[in-house]
């Protein structure tokens, strides 16, 4: 029997990793009588159940679990907590009507979560925060509410704190039922923040300088949903201290999906009432090699049944639900109806990709688009055995779609298959999940960065072809000058030539010649691109000149004047904005003048230090590593590229030599046997 809406809870459990949002899953589950056995806190039975998240001990996938008290069902949405797999924690938030923030006591805020923060607030979710490691030694309570008021703002306000914090932590007191000067404080936080529901409860607190236990008790849902009070519990997952009090606020005063009503999710109305047609979105794919495609979904609006006609509204895909799920954990049951604010599942359903929209027939639908970091981090892939490279385009397929913030696409220029995640680490474990699943082993490298080939002087340059086998032979000889274009300005070929030496019907042969030789310039066979191209003289021979022999005579003569024209190597320039703390501006600023980085300009925002620059790309193929290990993982960065630049020329000698080893290996490894030899 599927729950009613208003006895509901939506949340998503946020932070930084090793903040607990694991661990307190496990004690809600054990608090309420939910299967919860294992070892520890952080490994019960139904959290980090893939090798992948075993072996690493982190959580780095999302998983909703069904706590039910007193009625009400909270379903939690345990998201990883590494910053390399934000993408799931963005999608679970769009689940969710309440994202509760689970930060560390012994550890600043970092920027991974301040991240997380912003964005609940955007989607206008309730928010909450749960503050654990209180039982570390060195731990203030006070200062840390203080630092996190200052940071996430005032409307945060304890609704426990612990009677004493380090190896002590065993109690917490209810601000809402106990009475002390220090619950006193914490009670006039909480109604200053209530008494901005609405002008009436205003009035009322500015008469009496205090809200009645009624009016308090009844603004507490609003203040939460309408982003006016953030409460914050002090909880200890390993002994289960501050759980049954965390849970006794989220069943009796915390918003439920009825609160927010479709309003949230830019549709009409103002209830997610059960009689309104039915809308809902995908939050989550999973791309199973047995069971085949699970979509995770919200349901928004309306009642969703068993066997019900829905239409995907991307692709305007009809389907039936014809195996509805409720899943918990890693287990799943058959439902047979979800109502409004419910998260299920539709099984064997292979066209839904996260944040699709599916609704009963012809809804109004204007749920607003999911919007996920770009990767920063690329690697080349190649199958390790023929069997292997039948099955990787598809393997790599499912891959994404269960991860929006995972991308493949083949390289048009160099063929190359190309793996786009947000992190070394996000990429290693993709590709050890797909060898899992569907045993496909690769190998991986850095991908062939996409240099150009241009000329820093005018030259010209001269080719007679000519070739005689018996019969009719070939011939063409022709003459041409180079210069060099504004960048940008592209390829530009110009006829030049007078009085015939080069009859009309081969001067365009002569440029067909001309634009092969620009698909592979004569530096280290990149493309090449601003510059004129001007065929002034040639000749012919009226019975052996054609048209392949002014295609090679002009190509070749182009080959000439390149390589007399100063050729250089044009690398893609980057526009970096990296997010790093204060504390660490120094070393992330040394950092890209390192890696012949150009700092554009800084500025600080609740201690978050960002930082404009620009950089070659060849030097940021690893910078995801080199910022984590300066900013001890705090630190994060985004690009997009901005132009392509010259390369100075040391570094230039040093990437053709590497190009013509990779193009000519045999030649190369000739050339350093000879080396050797003479040495």
């Amino acid at each position: 029997m599927a729950s009613r809406t208003e006895a509901l809870r939506n949340v998503a459990l946020i932070g930084h990793g090793h903040s607990g949002k694991t661990a307190l899953v496990g004690a809600m589950l054990r608090a309420t009588g939910g299967k919860a056995s294992g070892k520890s806190p952080e490994t019960f039975d139904a959290a980090n159940c893939e090798p992948e998240e075993r072996e690493r001990k982190h959580t780095l996938v999302a998983r909703v679990h069904r706590i039910e008290r007193e009625g009400v069902v909270i379903q939690a949405i345990d998201t990883p907590g590494h910053p390399d797999f934000i993408g799931e924690a963005i999608a679970s938030m769009c689940a969710a009507d309440i994202a509760c923030l689970v930060v560390s006591a012994t550890s600043p805020l970092p920027y991974h979560a301040r991240q997380l923060w912003e964005r609940a607030g955007n989607a206008g979710l309730a928010r909450a925060i749960v503050v654990t490691h209180l039982d570390h030694d060195g731990v203030d309570f006070e200062a840390f509410v203080g630092q996190l008021r200052e940071s996430l703002g005032h409307k945060v306000a304890p609704l426990t704190y612990p009677v004493t914090t380090g190896h002590g932590f065993a109690a917490v007191r209810d601000v809402l039922t106990h009475h002390s000067p220090r619950a006193d404080r914490f009670h006039d936080w909480i109604e200053e923040d209530e008494a901005e529901v609405d002008d009436e409860v205003l009035s009322h607190y500015l008469e009496k300088g205090h809200l009645d236990p009624q009016e308090f008790d009844r603004c507490l849902v609003p203040a939460m949903a309408r982003g006016l009070l953030v409460p914050l519990f002090a909880v200890e997952p390993a002994n289960g201290c501050g759980v049954d009090a965390l849970l006794r606020f989220l069943a009796n005063h915390a918003p439920s999906p009825a609160a927010f009503g479709p309003r949230r999710f830019g549709l009409p109305g103002t209830a997610a009432g059960a009689d309104a047609p039915f809308v809902g979105q995908v939050f989550k794919v999973v791309v199973d090699p047995y069971v085949g495609r699970l979509a995770h979904l919200r349901c928004i609006q309306g009642t969703l049944r068993h066997g019900q006609s829905l239409v995907c509204q991307r692709t305007g895909t009809s389907f039936l639900a014809s195996h509805l799920l409720r899943g918990n954990g890693k287990d799943a049951v058959v439902a047979h109806e979800a109502t409004a604010g419910e998260l299920v599942a539709l099984a064997k359903i292979e066209h839904l990709h996260v944040g699709d929209v599916i609704a009963a027939g012809v809804a109004d639908c204007r749920v607003p688009p999911l919007v996920f970091p770009t990767p920063s981090y690329t690697r080349h892939v190649w199958p390790k055995s023929r069997a292997d490279e039948s099955k990787i385009g598809a393997a790599l397929e499912k891959l994404c779609v269960e991860d929006p913030t995972l991308c493949t696409r083949r390289d048009t220029e160099t063929g190359e298959l190309l793996v786009e995640g947000m992190s070394p680490l996000h990429v290693e474990v993709q590709l050890q999940r797909m060898h899992r699943r569907w045993q496909v082993a690769v190998e991986s490298g850095p991908p062939t960065i996409a240099y150009r080939e241009t000329i820093a002087a005018p030259a010209q340059g001269h080719h007679r072809h000519k070739k005689q086998t018996g019969g009719r032979g070939q011939f063409a000889e022709v003459f041409a000058r180079v210069r060099p274009q504004q960048r940008g300005d592209g390829f530009v070929f110009v006829d030049a030539v007078v009085g015939g030496s080069v009859p009309r019907q081969f001067v365009p042969e002569v440029e067909k010649g001309a634009r092969r030789f620009l698909q592979r310039g004569a530096l280290a066979a990149f493309p090449v691109v601003d510059l004129a191209y001007e065929l002034y003289d040639g000749k012919y021979h009226d019975v052996d000149s054609d048209q392949l022999s002014f295609q090679i005579a002009g190509e070749r003569a182009f080959h000439e004047a390149f390589l007399a024209a100063r050729p250089v190597l044009l690398e893609p320039i980057m526009s970096l904005v990296v997010n790093v703390p204060e504390r660490c501006t120094g070393d992330v600023a040394a950092s890209l003048s390192g890696i012949r980085g150009r700092l554009l300009g800084m500025s600080v925002e609740s201690g978050v230090q960002r930082i404009e620059a620009e950089a070659p790309l060849a030097s940021l193929l690893d910078y995801a590593t080199q910022l984590r290990s300066m900013t001890a993982g705090e630190g994060a960065f985004s690009m997009l590229y901005a132009r392509h630049e010259p390369v100075p020329a040391p570094i230039q000698a040093e990437v053709v030599r590497n190009r013509q080893a990779s193009l000519h290996p045999a030649a190369h490894a000739e050339v350093s046997r000879q080396d050797a030899a003479s040495a």
